[in-house]
């Protein structure tokens, strides 16, 4: 079986500086020496994210085409791959938060909208994938004789979550259609928050917040952020629950599947007024032929951690892999 070549681009999108974020996306990507199949980015990455209001974002909005499907053109033709990218769309008046695929042609083969929204895609309009369905998408990937077609699932960030965090939390919407659609790979661009991020620390003051962004932003600036390892891994074994059906689990009753599943979660990092995202970008795959474990996280011997990414770094990470 040929290996698949897989690419992800961790930085930090300055809300609202297209120009200057498309730059960084390709210095970033001109680090890259080897050939690539897959390259995938964040969510809202040419963009940023954290718009306010609907008026904040619409100069943003894009169609079918526009900056990030010719960033997506370019990368795509430039290292004969498949990119993965979100970007904000205004279609027949009305917003939605998207992740399109560019084939090596630089042709859009696929776009997915975000189906589980966070208050931030509300904040500024954004509205719900009305195919709540989660449907996968074959994608052929790779070059010449080694060219695959692999079925695919994408979501985008609180995809991973439970609808409107109300619904139960073993329901796993998105990973239980991976599952069933039989995907061999899971690809999920997102702006997912830090744990320390300023904005979700219920236990402050407003004036405590601003102080603690300050804080943060100076401290990335001077690239003394603290990284740490359990802090990083904490958000990974997140991830890793939220895509259960693939554990190996005395609870996961689901019947075991032939192939292993390899997921592609692309974080940004950096921090945005007082929203502070929590970058590990990360390449898992999942065995469930290894022996079950009471483990819901990386010390489960049926997920391994193959890649990863900083906390707070800006990075490329590739990997050759079996999908």
């Amino acid at each position: 079986m040929p290996k698949l070549r897989i690419a992800g681009i961790q930085f930090n999108p300055v809300l609202g500086q297209v120009e200057q974020n498309v730059a960084k996306i390709r210095s970033l990507a001109a680090t890259l020496t080897k050939p690539i199949d897959l390259l995938v980015l964040p969510e809202l990455a040419v963009t940023g994210y954290n718009f306010k209001n609907a008026a904040e974002i619409q100069p943003f909005l894009e169609g079918r085409t526009g900056p990030t499907y010719s960033l997506a053109r370019d990368l795509s033709t430039l290292y004969k791959c498949t990119t993965i990218v979100g970007y904000p769309e205004n279609y027949e008046g009305t917003t939605y938060n998207l992740a399109m695929v560019v084939n090596e042609e630089g042709d859009l083969v696929h776009n997915y909208r975000k189906t589980h929204l966070y208050e931030t895609d509300e904040a500024w309009g954004c509205v719900e994938n009305p195919e709540k369905d989660f449907a996968a998408v074959d994608l052929v990937l790779g070059k010449g004789s080694e060219r695959q077609t692999i079925r695919t699932s994408i979501g985008i960030c609180m995809d991973l979550n439970p609808y409107k965090f109300t619904a139960p939390f073993n329901e796993f919407e998105f990973s239980m259609s991976a599952y069933a659609n039989l995907a061999r790979l899971v690809v999920v661009p997102t702006a997912w928050l830090d744990s320390e991020s300023p904005d979700i620390q219920e236990d402050c003051s407003d004036k405590e917040k601003l102080e603690l962004a300050a804080k943060i932003k100076k401290q990335l600036e001077t690239e003394t952020y603290p990284d740490a390892k359990d802090l990083l891994t904490l958000l990974i074994d997140y991830w890793i629950v939220r895509l259960f059906p693939f554990l190996s689990h005395p609870m996961n009753g689901l019947p075991k599947q032939p192939q292993k599943t390899t997921a592609v979660i692309c974080n940004r990092t950096g921090i945005e007024d007082q929203t502070f995202y929590g970058g590990s970008l990360c390449i898992l795959q999942f065995d469930r032929s290894i022996p079950e474990t009471l483990d819901t996280d990386s010390n489960n011997p049926s997920v391994s951690v193959i890649n990863s990414a900083g906390r707070a770094t800006e990075e490329v990470i590739y990997l050759e892999v079996d999908v």
